[in-house]
């Protein structure tokens, strides 16, 4: 609990945005085609999802994280939030710190993003995970 009352100090938590309802209210969201706000919502948290699941392996973390930060600021914005919740997952897995660190809308989908894979590999001990559920 220390770790996150060190953590809401940040400045990221002082900004009204971080306390958005949407997701639209941190970031760009673009549609492809015909995709709804809904469809585009799930693409954006599965590839968070896997980028984060990426970071597992320490090799070359550094560029894979400068890319996806470059790749995030240009088609989303918002690259400090970004920055954000790269930092907090290296610090703390997915742990309730690390959710707990996040806007509510990020802990919402990203939770949802980890049911989505492990309902696709049908394997529940490939992510292990402590659900929070608001």
């Amino acid at each position: 609990m220390a770790d996150f009352q060190q953590d809401i100090q940040a400045s990221v938590y002082l900004e009204r945005r971080f306390w958005g309802r949407k997701l639209t209210d941190f970031i760009q969201l673009e549609r492809y085609g015909t995709e709804s706000y809904e469809e585009a919502k799930v693409r954006y948290f599965d590839d968070l999802l896997s980028f984060l699941l990426v970071l597992k392996k320490p090799t070359k973390a550094a560029r894979k994280i400068r890319s996806f930060e470059i790749f995030h600021q240009k088609k989303y914005g918002n690259g400090e939030l970004i920055a954000f919740i790269i930092e907090k997952y290296r610090q703390y897995q997915f742990t309730q710190n690390f959710f707990l660190a996040l806007p509510r809308v990020y802990r919402i989908g990203l939770r949802k993003a980890i049911q989505r894979k492990q309902k696709n590999e049908r394997n529940p001990s490939s992510v292990r995970v402590l659900f929070l559920h608001y």
